[in-house]
């Protein structure tokens, strides 16, 4: 980028006194100016801006001071004054350039193109403004890159965030469900093997039972029906 700041040497013929007085203080803050004493410079042009609020020079030129102080807002608002208010459309042309410049530097690339092209239409083959301008706008595409880089990313970033969640979410679940209590299923019983020794027991045993049982009921039908058995006759 090219750093175009030129002072406005300009004094006017018809001025009134108080037009010559600023125009004086403007030459002693050109001279402080030079001298990279930027902050004796601003007072000047400041204090000649009191005599003559309308004076180019010194609104031109304060705007320099605040551009070489990096206060840029303030160069931004003193410049596009001095654009307004310029009698001619070379001094529009600078001033419109330096505030092309100052938007530059605050990274606001849309701005300093816009005012570099007001720049030329009043100046159209100033060469340091259509570097400038090309500078700029090779930034602005350069800044959208990144932005759209960034965009893209912070989706990537996000879609992958959304699929650790649901990837925990899984692991969550498929833990609760291992906690939870088996249900044992029922084995049907199975029949108890016995050997032939026990089987005979067993039998016999039953044998008994049933000859205990069948002694038991035949006595049972020995007994009398009812009283009458025992009927006198």
């Amino acid at each position: 980028m090219k750093k175009e700041l030129t002072l406005l040497l300009l004094v006017f013929a018809a001025a009134a006194a108080f037009g010559q007085s600023a125009n004086a203080i403007i030459k002693e803050g050109n001279e402080k100016y030079n001298q990279q004493d930027y902050s004796g410079a601003q007072k000047s042009y400041e204090q000649a801006l009191a005599e003559d609020p309308e004076s180019d020079a010194g609104t031109y030129n304060l705007g320099n001071t605040y551009y070489e102080q990096k206060q840029y807002d303030a160069a931004i608002e003193q410049y596009q004054r001095a654009a307004d208010q310029a009698k001619d459309p070379e001094t529009r042309a600078q001033a419109l350039h330096n505030l092309g410049n100052a938007y530059l530097q605050q990274k606001k690339y849309e701005e300093s193109i816009n005012a570099y092209k007001q720049s030329l239409r009043n100046l159209p083959d100033d060469a340091d403004t259509k570097y400038n301008l090309a500078y700029a706008q090779k930034m602005l595409k350069q800044q959208q890159q990144k932005q759209q880089q960034k965009q893209d990313q912070q989706k990537q970033d996000q879609k992958k965030q959304e699929q650790q969640k649901q990837e925990q979410q899984k692991q969550q679940d498929q833990n609760k469900e291992n906690q939870q209590p088996q249900k044992k299923e029922q084995q049907p019983a199975q029949p108890k093997e016995y050997t032939k020794e026990e089987l005979d027991r067993i039998l016999q045993s039953l044998n008994s039972d049933d000859k205990n049982v069948q002694n038991k009921v035949n006595k049972q039908k020995a007994q009398p029906a009812g009283s009458d058995s025992e009927k006198d006759w």
